[in-house]
């Protein structure tokens, strides 16, 4: 620190991401006492390697601070005392009525993501006390090209080309969206024609609860792969994982467990905390759940997404088959018909066409007059 100040006090001092308060106020005593201020490290917690009789009044402070600290740890707002520090920067920084007291750097990161995620969770729904934000950018993050990218956001959030979007996007008063669109199930061109419930084909109707057998078939095979990737890193995973989704013959519903998310939000790759909270609770190390996650979001995009969105492509081709073909034997009988008249020389058209035909040159069309 006295080198980084230099003997004038006039360099700035380095700069550490932890407990920047702390570092400041040893700056400030530094500049004011120079060579006298002497900083002693003290190795913390005495309880993990002494006997308490043995502590001497530095280890019970540090025992004291350590207890403060834990007791502080990961939880909003803290402590805020002032009067401790005889130097305290000019501003401060809160948020929601509560002071950062974490790495600034970080929590502005937390801030910046959360407030960009609240408009979505908003309109889906979506409880987020219960999701859990960093592992969902974890398991649903990079894919590769833009497009591909626009392609993966445009399901997770339910911006498919499918019937229910394509009616409420072409409405001239376009009803505000709140999670299902269930406000268009009145509306026949919005229902699902794969299946016969008479429901409103959006994205979860697509991803979880559409009776088709194709549909059912695709989501009982990942399911089955989930369940058994989720086990092979935890029991616990697997158990909380069982909790959100569960499986009844390939359609997906929510589970005992009380997560907060829906079996369309796991589906749609953002993850519970409850999944979080058990894999830690377990002791797997946060690496190895990391890898699950990103296995996850391929998962889903790769055994879920994808299938289902290409049977749900060849479903609607499959039902627009015999219209299509009504609709070029009504168009060749058209034809057929104003061939004829032509032939008769009856139409109006007809005529236009074969004067047409004498207007060139070297034609015997008179010249002169009308």
């Amino acid at each position: 620190m006295r080198a980084a100040l230099g003997e004038r006090d006039e360099g700035e001092p380095t700069v550490y991401r932890h407990s920047v308060d702390l570092w400041d106020e040893v700056a400030y005593w530094s500049r004011k006492w120079g060579d006298q201020l002497e900083v002693e490290w003290m190795r913390g917690h005495p309880e993990l390697r002494k006997e308490r009789d043995s502590w001497d009044m530095l280890d019970w402070m540090n025992h004291a601070a350590d207890r403060i600290a834990e007791a502080e740890y990961d939880e909003e707002g803290g402590v805020d005392a002032p009067e401790c520090f005889q130097n305290q920067g000019k501003w401060r920084l809160e948020w929601r009525e509560h002071r950062i007291t974490s790495m600034t750097m970080d929590a502005l990161d937390d801030i910046q993501l959360e407030s960009l995620a609240e408009g979505a969770a908003a309109e889906q729904r979506i409880q987020l006390s219960a999701w859990d934000l960093k592992s969902t950018i974890t398991a649903t993050g990079w894919t590769g090209s833009a497009r591909r990218r626009a392609w993966s956001a445009k399901l997770a959030w339910d911006r498919a080309w499918h019937r229910a979007n394509r009616m409420h996007w072409k409405a001239a008063n376009r009803k505000k969206r709140e999670g299902a669109m269930s406000f268009l199930a009145g509306e026949k061109e919005a229902w699902c024609r794969a299946c016969s419930a008479q429901e409103v084909e959006d994205a979860r109707h697509i991803m979880t609860r559409c009776g088709c057998e194709a549909y059912r078939t695709i989501r009982r095979r990942w399911y089955g792969k989930v369940v058994e990737k989720a086990k092979e890193l935890s029991v616990a995973l697997e158990a909380s994982f069982v909790a959100v989704v569960a499986n009844s013959d390939g359609v997906l519903q929510e589970g005992e467990g009380s997560s907060g998310l829906t079996a369309w939000d796991a589906v749609s790759g953002r993850i519970p905390i409850l999944w979080t909270a058990s894999v830690e609770k377990a002791g797997v190390k946060r690496e190895d759940y990391e890898k699950w996650l990103r296995w996850y979001g391929a998962s889903v995009k790769e055994y879920m997404w994808k299938p289902l969105w290409q049977m749900r492509q060849q479903k609607e081709k499959e039902q627009d088959a015999p219209l299509a073909a009504a609709a070029e034997v009504a168009q060749g009988g058209s034809r057929g018909s104003r061939a004829a008249r032509r032939l008769r020389g009856g139409s109006r058209g007809s005529y236009r066409g074969g004067a047409s035909r004498m207007s060139g040159s070297g034609s015997n069309r008179p010249r002169g007059g009308r």
